[in-house]
This record gives structure tokens, sequence and C-alpha cells, in this order.
């Protein structure tokens, strides 16, 4: 392309810019990509939380089931002895 078409293709830009309508669209645009960032970023943030509960509460039922085990097994084996075992129950947060 020669030099007269650029520097027309440059005049005609301008012009289209200084128009409210293209401003109206670079802003909607901008604002489009703003928005869907946000959603992006909280959805990310939500999907971790989940995923840290989900791991703390398996890890919670892994300890509850490895505990009731290891009490049945003592109460199993004072019991063959005649004794019994008192439990304690804690609740915790």
């Amino acid at each position: 392309m020669s030099d007269v078409n650029w520097r027309l293709a440059m005049r005609s830009l301008k012009r289209d810019l200084r128009a409210a309508d293209v401003r109206a669209l670079f802003v909607a645009l901008v604002l489009a990509v703003a928005a869907s960032t946000m959603i992006a970023f909280f959805l990310d943030r939500l999907e971790r939380g989940l995923e840290r509960q989900a791991g703390q509460m398996l890890g919670a039922i892994w300890y509850w089931n490895s505990v009731s085990r290891f009490l049945l097994s003592c109460a199993s084996a004072l019991r063959m002895r005649a004794l019994y075992l008192a439990i304690k129950w804690i609740w915790c947060r």
C-alpha cells in the first residue's frame, strides 16, 4: 500500500474513534472483559475453598474411622478381660 492509502486509513480511523458509538462499544468491551475476569476469579476462589473443605471433611472422616476402629479393638480386648472402656466424647470445631 502506498503512503497515501495509510494516511487516508489513519484519518478515517481517527474520525471513527471520535464518534460516540465507537467509544460506547469500546467501554462496553472493557466492562465485559472486566466482568468476565471478576467472575472467573470469584469462581476459582470458590472452587479452591470447596476443595479445601472437602479435604478437611474427608480427613475428619478418615480420622474418625481410624479412632473408632482403635476404640472398638480396645473395647473388645478389654471385654475379653471382663473390663469396660469409658469413652469421653469431645466435640471439636
